[in-house]
Formats: C-alpha cells, structure tokens, sequence
C-alpha cells in the first residue's frame, strides 16, 4: 500500500512515498469517548472530565512538571521514534524523515492530501498553502513572536482554515511494522477565547479512517494525552485540526512524542488481528496474522480476483471480483470474545447477487461468526453477528443484526463496525457517519471456527460483484462515527 502525495497545485514537488500509523486507548483518549452515534456527545465526551488525578502536566497522570524534553518540552519515551517539534524542518519528512506536513484537499472519500509548501505564518517558520494563510502548521519551538505562539515555546501549532473540510494535516511515517504510542499534550495559544468547544480529528490513510476524535473545551492549561497504534508498512498517521462549525478558526499547539511499544515478536500485530491490503509485493497475505490468503473460484477454479485500482494511489491496487469469486484466509479464526472492529473499502456494483457478501466467517454447524451481506437492488448493508450454534440470522433475539445505507455510485466508500463489550453495543458506520446501534450482551463470545471469507457467504454461492481493498479487523473498539 505505497502512500503517495500529490503537490498542491502549480506546484513542482516531488512525489513521496509515506507510511504511518494510529489508534486509540487510554488516559483522556480512552475508550470513553462517545463513538457509537447515540449518545448526548456525538462527538466524543469532553477531553478532561474522566481523568481523575491529572493535573493537566506534560506526561499523562503526572504532576505537570517538566519531564525532560532534548529542549524543554514534553518527553519522547523510549525508544522514542520521533519528536514533530525537535524533528521540525522546513524540508517534507523533517529532520528524520518520517514527518510530513499536508493539507486535506477536502475530498468526499476524505482521502485526497497535497504537501504543503515552507513559508512563513505572521513571521514564524510554517508550512502553508499561501503564506501567512490558514491552514498552517507552524514552528513555535525557539519562542517566535507570532500571536499564535503566544505562550508557546516548544510545540507546533496548527491553524485551521476558516471553514470547510480543508484542514491542516500533520503526518508520521513510521520506521517499520509495530504497535506505537503517541504521547503528549495540546493547549490553546495565550489571547485566544477559551472555553469553545472544538475537535481534533486523528485518523490513519483517510478522514473516515478515525482512530481518535476528541470534543473538547479550548484551554490555555495543556491537556495530555495517549494513544496506542498497530502500524503496517504504507500506513500514515494523519493529526488534523478541522475548522469548528461556527467558523472559530483558533490554533492549538502540539508537543508530543512517538514511541515504539515492541518489536514484531513481542506484542506486533497486538490488536491487530487481520489485515488485507493486497499491496503488489504481497498481495495475498495476511500482513497482521501471517497467514496466506487463498484466491478460489468454485465454478471456475483458472478465474480468480485480479488486481485494480483503489480509491487513490494511496492505497495501491484493490481486489476485482465477479464471476463467483472470492478469498479465503488460511489462517486460525479471528478473536471476538471482546472489544472488536471490522473494516474495509469497498465498491460494489448494481445490482448484486442474491448471495452477495463483502465478509463472513460464521459456521452453520457451530457458534460464532459474522455476515456482511448487501440486498440484491436496494442500497442495503445488514452486519450479523452469531453465537448461538445453529440459529439462523433472521431470528432477531437470537442472532445481533444491525443495518445500514451502502451506497451504489462506482464510487469507494469506508465501511466499519465497531463492538465495545464494556458498553455493550455494537455500532455500524459507513464513511464516518453513524448508521445504526444494537445493545448486546458483552460478555457473549461471537468468535467463530472459520477464518474469515472476502467476497462470500461462506454458507452460500459466492455472489459479490465489485472491488474491496484495506480489509482490517482489530482486537479494539475504535471509534465509529467521528469523522467531521
């Protein structure tokens, strides 16, 4: 999945090759934050108001005194990987390599980025689109004398554009495939208005991708935070600042560090559990679980999915299917005794098949499993989920069913469910936008005895007719419905 941003336009920059990262847990980015679409806060709860004992320091939990940056600011922990402040550089990937400064084009599949161009923001070194413009990312670490750098002097900040989607976009390449953390905290510049409520949006490749996306009060105290994410090779990690809905277009200083959490033998993949990207170096793995994934077709076995194009060249090639063809993992099933999310890209064709499926792995003859089946003309999605032995999906009180609208335009759209078992609920979105809820029990194991299936009942003809690409499934609730 080679990562390719586009030069803003009329610009001449080279293309570059990126990968990165992210995902959500703990401290005030917990798993408290409201992503399942149906409570008062839809937008995540309010940063600060679950963490007791947290004085608002540089390190989460501790007493707000410095912990030692190379220069004052906050504490890369070890093995760090990389600092956005002391890596800062008027050069696309930084002092490393691994930082990139974009700006969301403000695409509707919320995957389109352009490199920003060095300049200058009321003086202060900055990457911008014009100079002295929103959206900005901005150098406030040797004490600038910009009005966004008041009180500032070790963070980035970052201006989002007045209004719209287009957003400032700030991007980690990781060194290799492993579980990192980012660590840190943000803080409102001095002579901005506190107290109005703003989002930030963390999320991996594409807008709808969320892996974290806080509703918060702007402050002038900082405010921590940590994330935890799997990476695979061609991953970005995207830090954005969208413009708030009433137009305020206050900047918000970053100071963070990124930490390698282990090695591949360690806790690599950790939550992540499977992984489809069919890139072209190996475009039938499993690139979290290791296993192979098998390229079938029953009625035709020489007739098998080929390659095509994604959604952007961020994502590399897809996976065609038609003609009752579909994939198999070779791998053990999946884990669903707990917090779970399943979630792919698709593109699927009208009308489909009776049978049509983008995923399955339930078994008739035993518990366990899921089914995301799509209506033969209407623009349906039903997602079920097994754990009774032999009870057929339409048996409501039995079997968990939620659905939702799956467009049908020929055009890419993001796909998730997301299953938290301390809450639970299990939540459907479809590109970022909450779609529908169910309440069930979380201590119920829905894991199966299959591998998962791409493309295909695994109890039926094979019947999907389209594309799908980036199949993910994590032992984690992301979040579900927080894109802006």
């Amino acid at each position: 999945m080679p990562f390719v941003v586009r030069p803003p336009p009329g610009r001449l920059v080279a293309p570059i090759l990126l990968s990165a990262l992210l995902g959500c847990s703990q401290s005030l980015f917990d798993e408290h934050v409201d992503d399942d679409g149906t409570g008062a806060d839809d937008g995540g709860d309010i940063v600060g108001d679950d963490s007791s004992g947290d004085d608002g320091g540089d390190i989460v939990g501790d007493d707000g005194a410095d912990d030692g940056g190379s220069d004052g600011g906050v504490a890369c922990p070890a093995p760090c990987q990389g600092d956005p402040v002391t890596d800062f550089t008027l050069d696309q990937g930084g002092a490393n390599g691994r930082w990139f400064y974009l700006v969301d084009r403000g695409d509707s599949d919320g995957a389109g980025f352009d490199q920003m161009v060095a300049g200058t923001y009321q003086g202060a070194d900055a990457w911008v689109v014009d100079n002295d413009a929103a959206p900005a990312i901005v150098s406030c670490a040797a004490g600038a004398s910009a009005d966004v750098c008041a009180g500032i002097d070790h963070s980035l900040v970052l201006v989002p554009a007045a209004e719209g989607i287009t957003a400032p976009v700030l991007a980690f390449v990781p060194p290799a495939k492993g579980s990192y953390r980012l660590v840190g905290n943000f803080k409102l510049p001095q002579g901005f208005e506190e107290g109005r409520q703003r989002e930030l949006l963390v999320s991996r490749n594409a807008r709808a991708d969320t892996q974290f996306a806080p509703s918060f009060l702007t402050s002038a105290d900082p405010t921590d935070f940590s994330v935890d994410i799997e990476a695979l090779a061609g991953d970005q990690l995207l830090v954005s600042l969208p413009a708030a809905d009433a137009g305020d277009g206050s900047p918000i200083a970053f100071d963070f560090g990124v930490t390698l959490l282990g090695g591949e033998g360690e806790i690599f993949p950790g939550k992540c559990m499977f992984a489809a990207t069919f890139s072209a170096d190996d475009a039938l793995a499993d690139q979290c679980g290791g296993a192979s994934i098998a390229n079938l077709n029953d009625d035709v076995p020489d007739s098998l999915t080929v390659e095509g194009p994604s959604l952007s060249e961020t994502y590399g090639d897809a996976r065609v299917f038609a003609d009752g063809q579909y994939m198999h993992s070779t791998g053990s099933p999946l884990d669903y005794r707990a917090d779970f999310t399943v979630q792919f890209w698709a593109n699927a064709l009208t009308p489909q098949s009776l049978d049509s499926a983008f995923v399955g792995d339930w078994d008739v003859d035993a518990s366990g499993g899921m089914l995301w089946f799509l209506d033969d003309t209407a623009p349906d999605v039903t997602v079920c989920y097994f754990y009774d032995k032999g009870r057929p999906w339409t048996q409501d009180d039995i079997t968990p069913c939620l659905g939702g609208m799956s467009p049908r335009d020929d055009q890419w759209h993001f796909y998730r469910v997301s299953r938290k078992a301390d809450a639970g609920t299990i939540s459907l979105c479809i590109d970022g936008v909450h779609q529908n809820t169910l309440t069930e029990q979380g201590n119920r194991d829905m894991t199966s005895d299959l591998a998962p299936y791409l493309g295909r009942n695994p109890f039926g003809p094979p019947g999907y007719g389209g594309s799908i690409d980036d199949l993910r499934i994590f032992k984690r609730a992301l979040p579900c419905a927080a894109a802006p």
